[in-house]
């Protein structure tokens, strides 16, 4: 990597942090002729110097964690174009989409109209390692062109006029019906309309019975009391059960792997990760996360999301070992670790 440097006719517009290009936390800073990625974590370490000249779109968006991304697709002497994306972290309680804005307009300024593009969907990440991956960009759109609907077909289909009439068809009662019952209502109304001819047929025939005396004696029973004992009946005491108190799960640690492990009984919020590429999480009580890491450096960011007193708790854990724990009580509290599994 290059040491960063600034020509003589050239003046920094805008240097912005926390931001990560291929797996890669860096600092942007915008001057007049160019862009330059500085490695944040290695002092004045040029990652990547990106001429304005070379910029052919800017597309602002968001990726698949809702992070603030800016997508750079530029040209290259060969004529393949490649894209950079630089993806805006954000910790908690810090949106970082008014950066995003302010430096997507800053690159645009020095663009020609007719290359600008804006993008609203998620862009996949790009595969972690040095350098930037080549990519196309989108294909700008155009106006659609739709074919021209004749207008017969844009009529109505009950005023449409076959071809020598000298006046619009008048549909008849029947059509008129038929156009307004559905054709899935068509059996249950066959199903009504049998079942109400078969009930008349039938109060008709019973009604011919009744009339001609067919009708037989119904006999008259006449109940008798039947004494019945009384029955001693002897109440006996509930018996109440007492359960033994159950004791909590005892709880099992991962024993493989790189896990960070949250406790708290409330709503917590935040990110867990590694290289920069962190995952937002939001739960409630004791949850583990697993970072597909081993030996790197795992940043982990967790705040309680209302003012008690309850602990709050954060372990980072390497093959069932722990590896270290921070904790807190403060109302809205924050814990940060910043962990080196190098060492």
């Amino acid at each position: 990597m290059d040491t960063m440097y600034l020509h003589s006719d050239e003046s920094i517009i805008l240097a912005m942090q926390d931001i990560v290009a291929n797996g890669v936390r860096i600092e942007v800073i915008l001057t007049s002729i160019r862009l330059m990625l500085v490695e944040s974590e290695k002092e004045r370490v040029l990652y990547e110097d990106i001429p304005l000249e070379t910029l052919g779109s800017v597309v602002a968006g968001e990726n698949a964690r809702f992070e603030p991304t800016i997508t750079l697709f530029l040209k290259s002497p060969a004529g393949e174009p490649r894209a950079v994306e630089l993806i805006f972290f954000q910790r908690p309680g810090i949106i970082k989409t008014g950066e995003r804005d302010q430096l997507a307009a800053k690159l645009k300024e020095r663009l020609s109209p007719s290359r600008v593009q804006v993008r609203k969907d998620a862009l996949a990440p790009f595969v972690q390692g040095a350098g930037v991956q080549p990519g196309t960009p989108p294909p700008e759109a155009g106006p659609a062109l739709m074919p021209e609907i004749p207008a017969a077909a844009q009529m109505p289909l009950k005023e449409r006029t076959p071809p020598g009439s000298s006046r619009p068809h008048t549909p008849s009662l029947a059509e008129a019906l038929l156009d307004r019952i559905p054709l899935i209502a068509i059996p249950a109304l066959l199903v009504i309309v049998v079942a109400v001819v078969g009930g008349a047929f039938t109060y008709v025939q019973i009604q011919h019975e009744l009339s001609a005396g067919l009708t037989a004696p119904v006999p008259t029973i006449t109940p008798q009391a039947i004494a019945t004992p009384a029955l001693a009946i002897r109440q006996t005491p509930a018996m109440q059960v007492i359960s033994p108190a159950a004791s909590p799960p005892a709880v099992i640690i991962p024993r493989s792997g790189v896990w960070v492990r949250v406790q708290y009984n409330r709503t917590f919020i935040g990110s867990v990760g590694a290289k920069g590429v962190l995952k937002q999480v939001n739960a409630t009580g004791d949850k583990f996360y697993q970072i597909a890491a081993r030996d790197d450096i795992i940043d982990v960011s967790i705040a309680k999301q209302d003012g008690s007193t309850d602990l709050l708790a954060v372990e980072v854990y390497r093959d069932g070992t722990l590896v270290q724990r921070s904790k807190t009580s403060t109302p809205a509290g924050i814990v940060d670790l910043h962990v080196n599994l190098k060492s």
